[in-house]
């Protein structure tokens, strides 16, 4: 179901699998600012940091935040185009940005043992994260029609209550997506938070290791969503 399909979409299956990625991005982001003092999941907080140095002309680190704001741009653009030449080069274009951001944390966890201190350093590590956490985020937007996306989990939890706000009766209106987008948003709250605090536990003992559970995950999301679409395959050559 990560197959940008419109109108044919399993949204419990969608649900499931922007939860198993949730998990993943709370692990990630939390990670990445423990390390690099960098918020791997969002650039909204960047935008802030950047009006900021610009009035106190804190040029060089201006440039690091608009370099962390190109990467988080290409991230997004890059599964944008995987996605829209879907139906022109495969039907599993959908898995090349999920199977890129594992790549990424990979490498993080293996070449984490050379990280030092300098702003050069960080800057590489800290943007390979936000280019694969980007990524991430523009392929769940893509494959539920754009009323999910990853950011943090109070944003999450926040909107999760905005569907009852447009419509306080789903018993009597049977409003399916507004039910969703509820769902959704508690999920990946839940999820995110979850992620998060395990990410808290295994830095303290396996450092850069535990970049090698976010990636994990990804392995079995893809796994979990290959099995569905061929046991769908199955039941309708049946």
């Amino acid at each position: 179901m990560l197959r940008h399909t419109p109108g044919s979409k399993n949204h419990v299956h969608i649900i499931r699998l922007a939860s198993l990625l949730g998990f993943g991005a709370g692990f990630v982001d939390v990670q990445g600012f423990l390390k690099y003092q960098v918020l791997t999941n969002t650039i909204s907080g960047h935008i802030t940091f950047l009006a900021e140095d610009v009035s106190f002309e804190n040029w060089k680190l201006v440039k690091i935040i608009a370099l962390f704001m190109i990467l988080f741009l290409l991230g997004a653009l890059f599964s944008s185009l995987i996605l829209s030449f879907e139906k022109y080069i495969h039907p599993y274009t959908f898995s090349i940005p999920l199977v890129l951001e594992f790549f990424i944390l990979m490498g993080t966890a293996y070449l984490g043992r050379y990280y030092d201190l300098n702003s050069f350093n960080r800057e590489i590590y800290a943007g390979m994260l936000l280019f694969a956490m980007s990524l991430q985020n523009a392929l769940i937007m893509i494959v539920t029609s754009s009323w999910a996306k990853e950011k943090n989990a109070i944003d999450n939890f926040s909107e999760s209550g905005i569907p009852f706000l447009q419509n306080p009766d789903l018993s009597q209106n049977h409003d399916l997506p507004v039910f969703i987008r509820f769902k959704f948003g508690i999920y990946l709250a839940f999820f995110f938070l979850v992620g998060a605090v395990l990410a808290l536990i295994f830095f303290q003992s396996w450092v850069y290791l535990s970049f090698l559970i976010p990636a994990l995950i990804i392995v079995f999301t893809l796994i979990f969503d290959l099995s569905h679409l061929k046991s769908r395959k199955l039941i309708g050559n049946i």
